[in-house]
């Protein structure tokens, strides 16, 4: 289970809104790879909901 504030995944990033926001973008289906923050822009979290994201797919079987 994902927890605000903690690393559940070991991804380095604490699961967040900016978490949420990444692994919906990624589950519908868009180039997530594609998307980068404004120059000298953080986004911390984004890489957990990505990789939440992926392991979702993974485990289920299903495709992006």
């Amino acid at each position: 289970m994902l927890v605000w504030g903690r690393d559940e995944l070991g991804a380095g990033e604490m699961w967040n809104s900016n978490s949420q926001i990444s692994w919906l973008l990624a589950r519908t289906g868009l180039d997530v790879d594609s998307i980068k923050p404004p120059a000298r822009g953080r986004a911390p979290g984004w890489y957990a909901g990505l990789l939440a994201a992926r392991q979702l797919t993974l485990d289920s079987g299903m495709r992006r």
